[in-house]
């Protein structure tokens, strides 16, 4: 099961690192959101002239916290899973917690959430992460 345990958590790390860069890239173009328009309107004048006003305000603010909330559970994803490689019990348990956030995101998300979890719900992986616990129960 420790091979499982480090696989979870290494494939945790990389999905949500990639999940992460997709966040930022989403905050990038909120920023740039109202240069982007402009330049599309140099392309084709006539394209843009529709488009509300309030879209140039409401988009970009949009854009920013969705991203903003991807970069926040990506971070939160890798720290719990960098504290479940070292055998941290709260690092197993946030990582659970968002091991079921990541049932959400199909198909990759629902995979590597699904395997997680299987992984950090197996009975030796708990006794991995408390053996003094796993010890006082043997005793008694």
């Amino acid at each position: 099961m420790e091979k499982h345990l480090t696989f979870a958590v290494v494939l945790n790390i990389v999905y949500r690192s990639v999940i992460l860069l997709g966040g930022l890239i989403v905050m990038v173009l909120g920023f740039s959101f109202e240069w982007l328009m402009g330049l599309v309107a140099r392309i084709d004048p006539y394209e843009m002239h529709d488009v509300p006003e309030i879209v140039f305000e409401i988009v970009p603010v949009i854009l920013f916290i969705v991203g903003s909330v991807i970069a926040l559970f990506s971070v939160v994803t890798i720290i719990a899973a960098i504290a479940a490689g070292r055998r941290k019990e709260w690092g197993r348990i946030l990582l659970l917690v968002m091991s079921f956030f990541n049932l959400i995101h199909v198909p990759l998300g629902t995979l590597v959430g699904a395997y997680t979890i299987w992984v950090l719900f197996n009975d030796e992986v708990i006794r991995m992460f408390n053996p003094a616990k796993t010890a006082e129960v043997v005793k008694q």
